[in-house]
């Protein structure tokens, strides 16, 4: 059976798709690590949220990176393995960058954390287009 992401259309569409989010999610790391270290010094759960947050989204880029540089059926099962890891901790992330930024910014500015439930969104459908191994 052939996963629809492993399509070339799909892949192509993914990857461009991919690059400016992944420049995007590196432009922003800067300043979630700097919310971080500020949130573990001044004891503020949202900025911990974000921080953490920005971390498990860039190890999800990093999975969802390696699940469309190759087909399913030429991954090892070792590498299955750490993709899916990879796109787990990026589906967190992006729940902790959504929650973080509505605790961040409230209500009137939290509808942009629907945009990180998107994000993730995508990375659950990366992680059901990637078979367990068994």
């Amino acid at each position: 059976m052939t996963h629809i992401i492993d399509r070339p259309s799909v892949k192509l569409l993914l990857r461009v798709i991919g690059v400016p989010l992944t420049v995007l999610a590196l432009l922003g790391a800067i300043d979630s690590f700097a919310l971080l270290l500020g949130g573990i010094e001044h004891n503020n759960p949202w900025a911990l949220f974000f921080g953490l947050g920005s971390i498990g989204a860039g190890l999800g880029i990093a999975g969802a990176w390696l699940r469309i540089s190759q087909g399913h059926h030429h991954l090892s099962k070792n590498r299955v393995r750490v993709v899916r890891w990879l796109l787990t901790c990026g589906i967190l992330g992006a729940a902790f960058l959504a929650v973080g930024t509505y605790g961040i910014f409230g209500a009137p500015l939290g509808y942009f954390g629907v945009i990180f439930i998107l994000l993730g969104a995508l990375g659950v459908a990366c992680l059901y287009q990637t078979p367990a191994v068994s």
